[in-house]
């Protein structure tokens, strides 16, 4: 492009910055060019590694019932000393991204409680989701395993506002040890717990509205104990 027409860009386009100077432009570029990624994906890669490291220190953390603050006052500066002292000041360079702080320890230790959380819930969703397969499947199933799947989510809610996690078995198994119950917040997890799952109940309810009707549905599956007065004449018509 013309540096004409770079130039009325810069003005037309983003006139807040075409005043700064030219080495402020030169920065970044260059840092642009150090988040770039290679052939192999290896910023990406790396990002990841950090991510994963700090969720698995923090869970050493709080395994060990140490105060949250202790990964930025004591387990990173171990980190990298020992790392520029072994592997040098690249490698130092590398570890000093790994996040500790205080709040990043017990945003990673509620996350991973949540994601525990959505695991049951998921392995319960997915049982549904076998139950409306097959060629045998019809109608009156898929409404009896839907009807009975949205009262479970109802009966879970009771369960978990009366401090009640076994209908959660991995999530129970986390609540049971001691380094958990000490920094979980339980009034804040049973609100949360409770109120996705009434959010689930309403997007069942909205998405799968009880549309049959309650004589028909009646006949259909206990023929011998349904009013016949109740039915119209052509659906009378069916016991002759």
């Amino acid at each position: 492009m013309r540096p004409s027409r770079l130039e009325r860009h810069l003005s037309t386009k983003h006139s807040a910055l075409k005043d700064k100077p030219k080495e402020f432009f030169a920065s970044k570029s260059a840092s642009l060019k150090r988040m770039k990624l290679d052939s192999t994906g290896s910023f990406a890669q790396s990002s990841e590694k950090v991510l994963e490291a700090s969720y698995e220190l923090s869970l050493l953390i709080a395994k060990a019932k140490k105060s949250q603050t202790i990964g930025e006052t004591l387990v990173k500066p171990c980190l990298l000393k020992a790392a520029d002292i072994v592997l040098g000041p690249e490698s130092k360079q590398k570890f000093s991204q790994i996040t500790l702080s205080d709040n990043s320890v017990k945003r990673r230790i509620d996350d991973t409680a949540e994601d525990i959380k959505k695991s049951d819930i998921f392995d319960s969703l997915n049982t549904l989701n076998l139950k409306l397969q097959g060629g045998d499947s019809n109608i009156i199933y898929h409404r009896d395993a839907i009807t009975a799947y949205t009262e479970k989510l109802q009966l879970w809610k009771r369960k978990i506002l009366a401090s009640n996690y076994s209908c959660f078995p991995k999530l129970f198994a986390i609540t049971e040890e001691a380094f958990f119950k000490e920094i979980l917040d339980e009034i804040d997890t049973k609100n949360k717990i409770s109120n996705h799952l009434q959010h689930l109940t309403d997007k069942f309810k909205r998405y799968f509205p009880d549309s049959c009707n309650n004589i028909i549905y009646r006949l259909a599956t206990d023929p011998f104990h349904v009013d016949i007065d109740l039915l119209t004449d052509n659906k009378s018509k069916l016991w002759n």
